[in-house]
């Protein structure tokens, strides 16, 4: 996991990614959604991905929040 919602980037991300990156290792890296603008969301994920060679296809994790329906998880 790279970041989630709007300004949070995982540091564990970021030493993550450099080791590998340091060691040859290809990496991939996802987003995770929080309800809220998608468009700042995307533009933090790509801001936080940048300074990496992205090997593999990013991600956008989605998931609906326990107790909801799924409609009604997105729909916030």
């Amino acid at each position: 996991k790279a970041t989630e919602g709007v300004d949070y980037v995982d540091d564990k991300f970021t030493a993550h990614a450099s080791a590998a990156l340091a060691a040859g290792l290809p990496i991939g890296a996802y987003h995770f959604l929080r309800a809220g603008d998608a468009a700042a969301q995307a533009d933090d994920f790509l801001e936080a991905i940048r300074p990496y060679s992205i090997t593999y296809p990013v991600a956008c994790d989605v998931e609906n929040k326990p107790g909801t329906t799924e409609l009604s998880g997105m729909g916030r």
